[in-house]
């Protein structure tokens, strides 16, 4: 996991995919949270008052990259 992260840092260029990518090995092991969209973003907002649909949309470009970038894979059963 450590390697992978170091590798994303020097790689990326990106910083929210990057904080995405460690949010995704931090829950990853974690039992009945599945890591959705949704469950990323709540779990990353910054403050209550930020604005969740914006949040979430940078979230989701973040993960498209991490996609692409071949960082992770998208399941079957997520958004």
């Amino acid at each position: 996991v450590q390697s992978d992260i170091q590798q994303a840092e020097k790689t990326l260029g990106d910083d929210m995919a990057l904080k995405v990518l460690k949010t995704l090995f931090m829950i990853k092991y974690v039992k009945g949270f599945p890591s959705t969209t949704d469950n990323i973003t709540k779990i990353m907002l910054p403050t209550l008052d930020t604005d969740f649909p914006e949040y979430k949309s940078r979230i989701q470009e973040a993960l498209n990259k991490l996609v692409h970038t071949s960082y992770i894979e998208k399941g079957a059963n997520e958004e």
